[in-house]
């Protein structure tokens, strides 16, 4: 088995998801098929061709915890070309694999169906998270950001799960103005298109102030209804160091907006 494959734990998770063990199965005939390995090899990614599609995970941080930036690149470039490729997108995923399994865990005992349904939901939105993700404006972090948007997919954005809202505590005019709180309410939800630019010229403002990629990403799972403990491990804190975050991140997020509000006639 190559370096990097799916390690004993992540094959005895799966035997419980059949879903996952299919994809499991399929990924590594897949991953060894000639013409798979010559059209990889033909995305122009970086580094020398490889003889397995699995060596290109590894390149992209598969089973490596060091966040290092060239890993980001390299999955960041995979990413980009998931937009037009399957075989890219199918790439994508299974780089994520672990994190949705792992997601799935953490969903099933509040999902109908248990753990199979979990991943089920999952696996819907991973395709569409990867084909449409953003990553000209989000390339830190990208693994951890496709998770989060993955889970609000399966799990917010079509509602299946009575969530409970209380901890952000909107205030009337919305917690950090007007824009989050027409977000929150759905406003846009006829215009997934619009609701998603909208969003990303707010962050893009926000970045351009100085906001860092942990403040920007729990602003995201703010706006997507992720609370402290769903966020917490694609962060690697505990769920208490993120609402000191939260906070902080929320008040950097006020200034920005009021001195936008302050300077407009």
């Amino acid at each position: 088995m190559p370096s990097g494959a799916m390690t004993p734990t992540h094959i005895t998770r799966t035997g419980r998801i059949s879903l996952a063990t299919n994809l499991v199965a399929e990924w590594q005939r897949m991953a060894r098929q000639p013409h798979n390995i010559r059209r990889a090899n033909s995305l122009g990614l970086p580094g020398e061709p490889v003889t397995h599609l699995q060596e290109m995970l590894l390149r992209s941080g598969l089973d490596d915890t060091t966040n290092a930036n060239h890993f980001d690149e390299y999955l960041a470039r995979l990413v980009e070309c998931a937009k037009a490729d399957d075989l890219a997108s199918r790439m994508v995923f299974q780089r994520i694999m672990p994190g949705l399994i792992s997601m799935a865990m953490r969903r099933a005992p509040l999902t109908v169906g248990g753990l199979s349904s979990a991943f089920d939901l999952i696996a819907s939105a991973a395709w569409i998270v990867i084909r449409r993700f953003p990553i000209d404006r989000r390339s830190r972090r990208v693994a951890a950001n496709l998770l989060m948007d993955i889970e609000y997919q399966a799990f917010v954005r079509e509602p299946r799960l009575k969530r409970n809202r209380t901890e952000f505590n909107f205030a009337p005019g919305g917690l950090l103005g007007i824009e989050f709180e027409r977000f929150r309410r759905g406003q846009f939800d006829d215009d997934p298109v619009g609701n998603g630019a909208y969003l990303d010229l707010l962050f893009y403002e926000f970045e351009k102030h100085g906001l860092t990629e942990n403040d920007l990403q729990i602003l995201r799972a703010i706006c997507h209804d992720i609370n402290s403990v769903e966020i917490a491990p694609h962060l690697n804190i505990k769920p208490r160091s993120v609402r000191n975050r939260r906070e902080r991140a929320i008040n950097k997020a006020r200034e920005v907006l009021t001195e936008r509000d302050d300077l407009q006639p």
